[in-house]
């Protein structure tokens, strides 16, 4: 009896554990905050840690390029492009705007890769795919740089996606840059 006891004890705490692991997504929300199906949420800067590059997140990107609007709110845009090139998977490219919004282009080893935006609060949501997107890897800064991306919102304005090395949205170097 006595046996049988620890070996339910010891597969309870077995569950337990694959229950409450570290990359358990369970409970979270999954916000949807923009229109035609893409997907943008609030922005978990939490996970803004699990896109690092060469020692440099993107959240010292984002803490460093803050919206010009003032509000510190984000959401985050999430979309597939096609490019003319190959991107090696879990390649970053990291771009941002002069209104404070911060993009990346994300490898998946075919020449479909994910576009994550971090996009400022505006009365217009994203109204499709970024567009002529170009990538490349001469910079100064961490990260692989994303040259342009144009983002268009439902409002009419646009998401000028520049590289890093062109500074801040308050026109600061980003430590990031050498």
């Amino acid at each position: 009896m006595k046996l049988a006891s620890q070996l339910i004890l010891a597969s309870l705490m077995l569950v337990l554990l694959a229950a409450c692991g570290k990359d358990n997504k369970s409970g979270q929300s999954n916000r949807n905050n923009c229109a035609n199906n893409y997907n943008c949420s609030n922005v978990d800067m939490l996970n803004t840690d699990d896109y690092q590059y060469n020692g440099a997140s993107i959240r010292t990107v984002i803490e460093q390029n803050p919206c010009i609007s003032g509000s510190p709110s984000r959401m985050q845009y999430q979309q597939s492009v096609t490019l003319p090139y190959i991107v090696q998977s879990r390649d970053i490219f990291v771009g941002v705007t002069s209104y404070g919004d911060v993009g990346m282009v994300v490898g998946r080893g075919s020449n479909t890769a994910t576009f994550i935006g971090y996009l400022c609060q505006r009365s217009g949501s994203p109204a499709g795919a970024p567009q002529n997107v170009s990538l490349g890897v001469a910079t100064r800064c961490r990260f692989k740089t994303m040259y342009a991306a144009n983002l268009q919102f439902s409002d009419g304005s646009l998401a000028l996606f520049r590289y890093l090395d062109g500074g801040t949205s308050r026109g600061n170097q980003f430590s990031l840059c050498n």
